[in-house]
């Protein structure tokens, strides 16, 4: 059977199987508020832009180790992995650089100066609440590398006093250990808190290598506010820090070590200002340090910033946000003998328009951002939603996006201090059928353009760079449909993406690394009682890398929780249930058919 056989097998089925059973069952909304898409909150129904939420129910049954396997388990969404739990991790969006899409905790982006990356392998989902997936350009919201989607983490929030203890065992003395307490005051104010520590003895990442893979993490995370008066007091804070072994690629043979550090603090103050103005103003900081065990190279990142926000309810169908920010980008780093120092200030202003009338919807957003390396940056978005009829809307969508080069892309071994950064325009139709409240189908084309792709050149030579360096020689073109369909109904819950795209460099007309052309995914779960069992599924085509091309590959996983008693689940997990050995980057392992069993107690 052929990947695009079996994207339509699967579509078949799932929109087979919703049509027999909508009308058998009460049906359960599917509507849910986005916070990532605006400056507002927003009905999901009411979005014209391409959205993918993963719940706290969704991320308990799943058991995933992090962010990247959480995400995975969508359509167009290509995981680049260099081995096992804990090794670098890249993450590809509708056919983007890995750089292109824009991570924040909670609202803070932790895509690094240094590298332009963001760490999905040292985010752990015991911290998460949430995850919002707004695909397509936002950078006329969140500024740089928001070229092919925004990952929002949205860490857990007390609603009531309860206390959680979950414990996991593995394979490879895999072994996850996590307490969470929730506090909720009279006068409203709320904490929560959690400790995490996690390691593994992995598998060698380097395949024919035997050496590298362990690894260990430990996570802090804490969310709290209390109201002062008119006014609401927020803080969150993230921290992780660890280790991980690795293997030179080109030689298998040298078991290295680095030490990890990632951070993010937001505090913020809000409150309404008369009845139709509302306003926060926040502060937040980010810190990234990676250090070499074997060298003397390392990595420092720091971004601290600023931000006021303003939002003005001109009708009920209609508002209108102001806003205004400044931050700093401070890199240190050493790599291949190469230092690296470079500060960068950047302010940003911008405004949003929102209608929701009977049957239109409208937003429309624009942000000026002086960057002082890359100069000033106009960017916009332009969203239109129709219903046409009750159950069928309509929606075109158009934006553009910039990417800073970052630090090491300039400055660092093989860098090009002349480089000019990325741009991207985006163009996107399509429609969304929901013939009830349980069943909901969308089709989606979609086009992006990248100009002054950063690439690296070979032929660009110096006495420094004597096997050639990074220069802005390319154009992509991406274009593609995306189908997806989602249906809950009582005790079941079935979702299926699927995704045909063309990610090309026009200036090569090959096709561009580690993104496969066809790929599909189904997620289903189904309540037994108080039990439940859940399946993901993801069929992925071939991709190139570096002179390579990767074979495509299916990934079955599967979990279930059973309640021993109440408050008290067993959790099992079955990864790679297929025992598939597949790459998603040349010359890194994968893990085969890998067991986890553990035991989550909840008090409340």
């Amino acid at each position: 059977m052929t990947r695009s056989t079996l994207l339509a097998a699967l579509a078949v089925c799932t929109f087979s199987a919703s049509a027999e059973t909508t009308a058998a069952a009460a049906p359960a909304k599917l509507s849910t508020v986005v916070v990532t898409a605006s400056r507002a909150e927003q009905s999901s129904e009411q979005l014209s832009a391409a959205t993918v939420i993963i719940d706290r129910a969704q991320i308990e049954l799943a058991q995933a180790n992090d962010l990247a396997e959480l995400l995975r388990f969508t359509a167009g969404f290509d995981i680049g992995r260099n081995g096992g739990p804990g090794q670098t991790t890249s993450l590809f969006v509708r056919g983007g650089n890995s750089n292109h899409t824009l991570v924040l905790i909670d609202g803070v982006p932790i895509n690094n100066a240094t590298t332009g990356a963001a760490a999905l392998q040292h985010i752990a989902p015991a911290m998460i609440e949430r995850i919002e997936v707004i695909k397509g350009p936002r950078a006329s919201l969140y500024g740089s590398s928001a070229i092919a989607a925004v990952v929002n983490v949205i860490t857990r929030r007390a609603d009531q006093a309860s206390g959680q203890l979950q414990a996991s065992l593995g394979a490879h003395n895999a072994s996850d250990l996590s307490a969470q307490g929730a506090f909720v005051a009279e006068n409203g104010g709320r904490l929560n808190l959690l400790l995490q520590r996690q390691r593994s003895d992995g598998i060698p990442p380097v395949r024919g290598s035997t050496l590298g893979g362990d690894y260990q993490l430990r996570t802090v995370q804490m969310q709290g506010e209390v109201p002062v008066a008119s006014a609401l007091l927020s803080a969150q804070l993230w921290h992780a820090e660890g280790s991980v072994g690795y293997t030179d690629l080109f030689t298998g043979s040298q078991d290295l070590h680095q030490e990890t550090r990632n951070r993010s603090i937001r505090s913020a103050v809000s409150g309404k200002l008369s009845e139709h103005w509302s306003s926060e103003l926040a502060l937040s900081d980010a810190a990234d340090r990676v250090q070499q065990r074997e060298s003397p190279d390392y990595a420092d990142t720091r971004r601290s910033g600023i931000a006021w926000q303003n939002q003005f309810s001109i009708s009920p169908q209609q508002q209108l946000s102001l806003g205004a920010g400044y931050s700093r980008e401070q890199v240190d780093s050493l790599s291949f003998g190469a230092r690296v120092e470079e500060s960068r200030d950047i302010r940003e202003f911008s405004a949003e328009y929102l209608l929701h009338a009977a049957r239109y919807s409208l937003q429309a957003n624009l942000s000026g951002i002086d960057h002082d390396a890359f100069g000033d940056q106009l960017l916009w978005n332009l969203e239109l939603g129709h219903d046409l009829l009750d159950s069928l809307r309509l929606f075109a969508l158009a934006g553009t996006g910039f990417r800073a080069p970052s630090a090491l892309d300039r400055f660092g071994f093989g860098g090009n201090p002349e480089l000019d950064a990325e741009s991207s325009r985006s163009l996107e139709a399509g429609l969304r059928w929901q013939p009830s409240d349980a069943w909901r189908n969308e089709l989606r084309l979609f086009e992006t353009l990248v100009d002054d792709l950063v690439s690296f050149d070979p032929s660009r030579t110096s006495p420094a760079n004597p096997f050639g360096s990074l220069a802005n020689i390319e154009r992509a073109r991406i274009q593609g449909l995306e189908i997806s369909s989602q249906w809950q109904n009582g005790s079941w819950l079935a979702q299926f993406s699927g995704t045909l795209q063309d990610p090309e460099n026009q200036t090569t007309g090959a096709t561009l690394l580690r993104r496969a052309k066809q790929s599909a995914a189904l997620r289903f779960s189904r309540k037994l009682g108080h039990h439940q069992l859940g399946l993901n599924l993801l069929a992925s085509g071939p991709r190139d890398d570096f002179g390579s091309e990767l074979g495509g590959y299916a990934l079955l996983n599967l979990s279930a929780q059973i309640q021993l008693q109440p408050g008290l689940l067993l959790q099992a997990r079955l990864e790679n249930a297929l025992d598939k050995d597949y790459q998603t980057a040349a010359g890194y392992r994968h893990l085969g058919a890998t067991a986890q069993l553990g035991l989550n107690w909840t008090l409340q």
